[in-house]
């Protein structure tokens, strides 16, 4: 799709001789693509409170706007800028037009705002446009050279993002090749970028398959729903989801060109929320299932079957719906966000949400906050909210249920329906321990009174505060009415608050413990 715009990595990687190696532009496995073809969107400083409360590091734009880089200063957020496919032909004929762009655009906002990567162009091979074409190459060189000059080339990656028309075939995926009127264009490309250490980077869209053949295509395998999947016999390998399948026609056809040690990334892929009488498949529903499909797939941190032993890197298109886009309604639904930033569908992300207070519960300049899963039969729901103070934020899972034996995890995982503990607390050091020393004594407290009820429910049950009663302690608690008597025997809510006790003490040790 064209448009203007968690977890530990591996590190850089240096020269050997001659040929650098990979620079690594991606940590962990998830990241967004950040479009900006909208007046209604976030503004770029919410966009990166957005992006970190939902623990999102990799973020690729498709320019090099000067308000978004001096928003992500300082926010740890790895940044992949664009070169905009109309000023690709200036940069190949013009090497000083690409060094005064690198040191504009990049150099100006290095180290404070993170840039890892320099996209250029977006989808121009394949794209019909054969002066564009020939001038990929010559960019991508001038810039590269340009960050070479300015020592940046061991720390920016330089890349160019493909459609899937740039193959020929890609049924069953090992027949995957360049399409011929690609070819004479693409080999030089794929030659420079082994020599510098790019991947591949492949725009790949099973809504975009699904909904030119939906008569050819099981759409519970383009979801990563339960299907027999396919059979690629050539391969002898089976695929239970198309997206894995066109990760590996873009392998099939890298090996044949002859560059098998190259990585592809997915530098875009989604599902349009809302379409045109002809994108029957647009939906909610099925955008939701999609890309919390995706998520718990890259979670599992793990490869597609020609490369298992390669890590999927995914960047999700979009961030925002973007509705100045042009094409299909579908090109203007596939944000998971709506543009006042509150989510668009549930996949497990936090969004820009005010609090009764009237202040926003996710700003970076008010507070940190704290998300805790807990899983127990009769879980006690709470809001606890410490007056803030600080310019950061902490989110963390403590279990994840479908874990065998209850596995401790620093991962972040989508639950199916948790019970959600949101703290808010102070940046400075002391602050924080004395806040979240006041969350574990709370919710001890309450433990305490479940135990007590437990015991005593069968003949004098405990009366239930009006909701809104705030308590006599700047801390804001406020239970729910206790489950009946006959849906909690006394003996399994006095279980239920001792394991509720336990992980709520070992909450607080996993998080001084920095395990």
């Amino acid at each position: 799709m064209s448009s203007s715009s968690i977890e530990d990595g591996d590190p850089y990687r240096g020269r050997i001789g001659e040929i650098s190696l990979a620079v690594e532009a991606f940590t962990g496995t998830y990241g967004i693509n950040y479009g900006r073809i909208a007046d209604n969107i976030p503004s770029p400083d919410k966009v990166v409170t957005l992006l970190r409360a939902a623990k999102i590091k990799n973020v690729r734009i498709y320019d090099a706007d000067h308000s978004v880089l001096k928003a992500f200063s300082g926010s740890g957020l790895e940044l992949v800028v664009g070169l905009p496919n109309g000023n690709v032909k200036d940069m190949s004929y013009n090497p000083d037009h690409a060094l005064a762009w690198v040191k504009e655009n990049v150099q100006a906002f290095l180290p404070g705002t993170n840039i890892v990567g320099i996209a250029v162009g977006n989808e121009i091979l394949g794209g019909g446009d054969d002066s564009l074409a020939e001038a990929l190459l010559g960019a991508a060189k001038n810039l590269y050279n340009a960050t070479k000059e300015l020592k940046l080339d061991d720390a920016i990656q330089i890349s160019t993002a493909h459609s899937q028309a740039v193959f020929s075939d890609s049924y069953p995926p090992s027949n995957c090749t360049f399409k011929e009127s690609v070819v004479q264009y693409m080999k030089p490309l794929l030659e420079f970028f082994s020599q510098i250490g790019s991947p591949f980077c492949l725009n790949a869209y099973p809504f975009l398959a699904y909904i030119y053949n939906p008569g050819q295509i099981d759409i519970n395998y383009a979801l990563f729903k339960s299907n027999d999947g396919i059979y690629d016999e050539k391969a002898d390998l089976h695929y239970d989801n198309m997206l894995d399948a066109q990760i590996d026609a873009a392998y099939a056809a890298l090996e044949d060109a002859e560059f098998r040690k190259m990585e592809v990334i997915v530098t875009e892929t989604g599902w349009a929320s809302h379409g045109d009488q002809n994108e029957a498949a647009a939906t909610v529903g099925n955008a939701t299932t999609y890309n919390y499909n995706l998520r718990k797939r890259l979670a599992k941190r793990k490869g597609t079957p020609r490369r298992p032993k390669s890590v999927l890197k995914v960047y999700v298109f979009a961030l925002f719906n973007e509705y100045q886009k042009p094409g299909a309604t579908s090109e203007r639904n596939f944000g998971l966000f709506k543009a006042d930033g509150s989510i668009a569908y549930d996949i497990g992300f936090p969004g820009l949400k005010s609090s009764s207070a009237g202040s926003s519960i996710l700003s970076l300049k008010d507070s940190v906050y704290a998300r805790m899963f807990l899983y127990t039969p009769f879980c006690l729901p709470a809001m606890l909210n410490v007056k803030p103070n600080s310019a950061a934020t902490l989110e963390f899972n403590l279990l994840d249920q479908k874990t065998p034996r209850g596995k401790w995890l620093k991962t972040p995982r989508v639950p199916p329906n948790p019970k959600i503990y949101e703290v808010k607390v102070g940046q400075d050091p002391t602050t924080r321990k004395l806040s979240f020393a006041a969350f574990v004594l709370v919710v001890s407290v309450a433990s305490a009174a479940l135990l007590l009820e437990g015991t005593s429910a069968a003949t004098s049950p405990s009366p239930v505060p009006p909701p809104d009663s705030p308590p006599d302690f700047p801390i804001r608690f406020r239970p729910p009415p206790p489950p009946p008597p006959s849906s909690a025997p006394p003996q399994a809510v006095a279980a239920s608050a001792i394991v509720f006790m336990a992980v709520s003490a070992g909450g607080l040790v996993y998080y001084f413990s920095g395990v």
